[in-house]
């Protein structure tokens, strides 16, 4: 019979037997079957000798859960990693985190948990998944399996993958890795503990595991599709919506606008796979405004994805899983339909105007969400697009159809399809079944596009009216060079709506109340002159549904708001805004009412006591 005993202060491990004396040697040095024996038994604590911690008494209450992670842990641990069995492309070990001690943490979690690690040696380049399977002895467990290229740092950037599912849940991780030495962490989330079985298995990514490789696909009679099995794939990105697993790519033109439905079908050999699908123009530029749409599947099966209109042009099909453990064979199969108009910027709905009104009859229900306006949206969509050929004002109005009561529509209108930041206006219905407009008062001559959406994810049937008038010139105190003379007390009306948007891009630090470095909207200058010293107030109201704000600079009006001594932006849309001005008799005080969105204006009182 023999005993064995790791001092940890040492970094030493003595094993003596019976009979025999005493060596010393390394725990790197064990045998492969010396370490699944050590795993999976619970006299293995790593734990100085003599020390209270030898019983685990100072691992918590619980005996090893809510424990905090040990001062210099990871670097004590690795001195002395268990070396993972791994031959012929595979290995596998049985261990119990309840008895070790929590050395570290990973960016999953794990800082409650106690923790082991292993180091894998590899040789070749190769697609390894790394698995810990709970043990049905312990429902409980959620364990953690982390990846680092070095064994000791807690920087992310060391660590090539880490996953987390949930109690009883098995995690992977799947990542491609070159020659050299990995180390494998088997943690447990929020404090968990309990036995498990750590796998690795090696095998050869599929060609089209990245863009460089993505596979092109065949359309015959508007249909397409292929096999694949993401088991040894990489992540090498992820959709809006989910695709945090191992994925695949594929690549597909067309000729002419059309629709696009995708189904991945998991293989009966994969029944835990839960597919994500996502398409890029480019293939690996993971920005929103890149992916054309997104779709997983709420759980283990089927996934599907409908883009209602793609424009003429080249693709890329990414399938993924929804999470770092999902992987497994499946069938992705493609088809194309007729493509519904305004579904996409691709694909704009273009306005005829007849004088100068355009109307159209749409119904969103059929298509899909491709973005939302600055004041709301997050139905499906249809675009629009017209052009003006002079400065125009340009209303644009959705009216809801008698049928569509619960629908609650937006409608926002841009230079640019798809841009917010080239957005002019923006209108949401205040009630399910109301009209809404946006307005934009001066719009230069260009191409516009009209953007019907819904708030909270409402779709329905309405009308669409544009309407191009005359824009009007802006009020006489526009800007800094005549601001309106205004008495102290007295009430002044005013209205931005044909203000130009030209003060306040460059605010100073105490007046940048909503941090963003500027007022963007349209904005009007009044001025007064304190005839004693103490304090004036300005109050803003706005007449309607629009959020005013007040900003004030003294003694010389500074159009870039950077000598601005005070702001206020406090309430919202259709609530005054108050400003307590410390005057000084003789001095001249500049009160701008602006306001945080080029959308929003309006009519407005200003009061000065």
């Amino acid at each position: 019979m023999s005993s064995r005993n790791y001092i940890l202060s040492s970094l030493v491990l003595a094993v003596s037997a019976c009979g025999g004396g005493t060596n010393g040697t390394k725990l790197n040095d064990l045998t492969a079957s010396e370490i699944v024996d050590l795993s999976a038994s619970p006299s293995d604590d790593l734990t100085s000798a003599g020390s209270d911690d030898a019983d685990n008494s100072n691992l918590g209450d619980d005996g090893g859960m809510g424990s905090d992670v040990i001062d210099g842990g990871s670097m004590i641990a690795c001195k002395m990693p268990m070396p993972f069995p791994f031959m012929n492309g595979t290995g596998m070990v049985t261990g119990d985190t309840s008895t070790s001690l929590n050395y570290t943490s990973s960016t999953c979690g794990g800082v409650l948990s106690p923790d082991r690690v292993y180091e894998l040696d590899i040789t070749t380049l190769q697609t390894i998944q790394v698995s810990v399977v709970p043990s049905a002895a312990s429902p409980d467990f959620d364990p953690i399996i982390s990846l680092r290229d070095d064994c000791a740092s807690e920087d992310p950037t060391h660590e090539l993958g880490c996953s987390e599912v949930g109690a009883g849940s098995t995690v992977s991780i799947t990542k491609v890795v070159k020659p050299g030495k990995y180390f494998l962490w088997v943690d447990g989330y929020n404090g968990t503990v309990g036995q498990y079985t750590l796998k690795v298995t090696s095998g050869t990514p599929p060609a089209n595991d990245t863009c460089t490789g993505a596979q092109a696909l065949t359309f015959k009679a508007n249909s397409a599709s292929a096999t694949f099995d993401t088991s040894f794939a990489g992540n090498d990105g992820s959709g809006t919506c989910s695709g945090s697993g191992p994925d695949v790519v594929y690549s597909f033109s067309l000729t002419m606008a059309q629709s696009l439905s995708v189904t991945v079908t998991p293989d009966a050999s994969s029944p835990d796979y839960t597919p994500a699908i996502y398409v890029r123009k480019v293939c690996d530029d993971m920005t929103p405004a890149n992916e054309l749409g997104c779709a997983s599947a709420p759980m283990a099966g089927p996934a599907t994805l409908d883009i209602p209109a793609l424009a003429a042009g080249s693709y890329f099909l990414w399938v993924s899983g929804d999470s770092t453990s999902s992987a497994g064979k499946a069938t992705v199969s493609l088809t194309l339909g007729t493509a519904l108009v305004g579904a996409s910027c691709g694909l704009p709905a273009m306005l005829t105007f007849t004088g100068s009104t355009a109307t159209a009859t749409t119904d969103t229900t059929s298509s899909a969400d491709t973005g939302l306006g600055n004041c709301g949206g997050s139905g499906p969509d249809l675009v629009y697009q017209f052009t003006t050929p002079m400065p125009q004002k340009i209303t644009a109005t959705v009216t809801p159809d008698s049928a569509s009561k619960t629908y609650q529509p937006t409608v926002y209108i841009r230079s640019k399809c798809g841009d917010s930041s080239t957005e002019i206006a923006c209108g949401m219905s205040g009630t399910a079944g109301a009209a809404t407009s946006a307005i934009a008062p001066t719009a230069p001559a260009g191409t516009y596009f009209v953007t019907v959406d819904g708030y909270s994810g409402s779709s329905g049937k309405s009308t669409l009216t544009v309407t191009l008038d005359m824009t009007q010139p802006p009020p006489a105190n526009d800007s800094c060079s005549a601001p309106q003379m205004v008495a102290v007390p007295s009430t002044t009306m005013g209205d931005t709506t044909f203000a130009t948007p030209d003060l306040g891009g460059a605010l100073s630090s105490v007046c940048d109340v909503n941090f963003s470095g500027d007022f963007p909207g349209r904005d009007l200058v009044y001025a007064f002159t304190a005839k004693t010293t103490g304090t004036v107030k300005a109050k803003v109201t706005p007449t309607g549904n629009w959020d005013p704000l007040l900003w004030v600079t003294p003694a010389t009006c500074t159009a870039d708001g950077s000598k601005c001594t005070a702001a206020d932006d406090t309430n919202g849309s259709a609530m005054a805004d108050t400003l307590s001005i410390a005057v000084k008799a003789g001095t001249t005080y500049f009160v701008v009412v602006d306001s945080n969105d080029l959308t929003s204006f309006g009519a407005f009182s200003l009061q000065l006591q």
